[in-house]
């Protein structure tokens, strides 16, 4: 059996986040246990870790993994929490030889003309492996089939990542709304989402609790879990394991001990932390 191992749980900028003095992100910088790591993903497989995402907080979440270096890195899209962590590939701290890097056409086209990015492809340090939408990639004694959703298109395209091994894992840290979601994919609700595609495990977007964290709140969208726990409602015999990922610093899931924490809970749903593991 293979293990998978949640090595992030936080949006982009992790908590704390940079320039930010909120509850969440002051007791992080008091107390390193309130502390989450971007979003991140790792899977022990025989040739060695596949790691999923790649955020600035490598180090850390290589350690975590209980690897020095990943053998394969697969990318969700190309927005800077997702990929900021490639620059550590280089020759300035791992100097890594052709590491395959699989992600969308769209993704390596900015990885190609981004100068910091192209500079790792030009000496080798990543070899780029561009993956096709719901065309499974074997790799490794499993295999990872990337499946298109709406997400803010200004740095390429955005995958979900199903993660086949005996069990069924979807990593789905970004998507803008449910009802675009569901029309790209072809189905009624999550549920039935989550069924069409033999899901066991759910890693699914989690940012915002509701609609009004950030005064902006319309210009990153993603779907609240409040909404979401309105379509799933509480957790049924069958239904997979969904755990809430990509929490942003206001997001009250931060929280362990706060309301929507326990109606989370009740609900028979997960928030993600750093080193939960995920028998496939």
């Amino acid at each position: 059996m293979l293990t998978a191992t949640l090595l992030g749980s936080a949006q982009d900028g992790g908590v704390p986040q940079a320039g930010c003095r909120c509850g969440h992100c002051a007791a992080a910088l008091a107390d390193r246990v309130f502390e989450r790591l971007p979003v991140s993903l790792a899977l022990r497989a025989p040739g060695g870790l596949q790691l999923f995402e790649a955020t600035h907080a490598l180090p850390r979440q290589l350690a975590l993994a209980g690897a020095q270096t990943p053998a394969t890195v697969w990318l969700t899209h190309a927005h800077l929490g997702h990929i900021d962590g490639l620059g550590q590939f280089g020759t300035e701290v791992m100097n890594t030889s052709e590491v395959p890097l699989h992600c969308s056409p769209a993704v390596a086209d900015i990885l190609r003309t981004t100068p910091a990015w192209h500079a790792l492809l030009d000496r080798g340090n990543l070899l780029l492996q561009e993956f096709r939408s719901g065309e499974p990639v074997e790799c490794d004694g499993f295999t990872v089939t990337p499946l298109t959703v709406p997400h803010r298109s200004e740095a390429g395209d955005t995958h979900a990542l199903l993660v086949s091994a005996g069990r069924r894992l979807l990593f789905l840290p970004d998507h803008d709304a449910w009802g675009a979601t569901l029309t790209a994919v072809g189905a009624a609700s999550p549920r039935d989402w989550f069924r069409q595609l033999g899901a066991d495990i759910v890693l699914l977007d989690g940012t915002f609790w509701s609609s009004g964290e950030l005064p902006r709140q319309a210009e990153v969208p993603h779907p609240p879990v409040r909404e979401t726990l309105e379509l799933l409602g509480t957790r049924r015999e069958d239904d997979p394991r969904v755990v809430f990922i990509h929490l942003n610093h206001t997001n009250p899931l931060c929280n362990p001990e706060s309301v929507e924490s326990t109606t989370l809970v009740r609900s028979g749903w997960e928030a993600g932390r750093e080193g939960m593991s995920f028998g496939l």
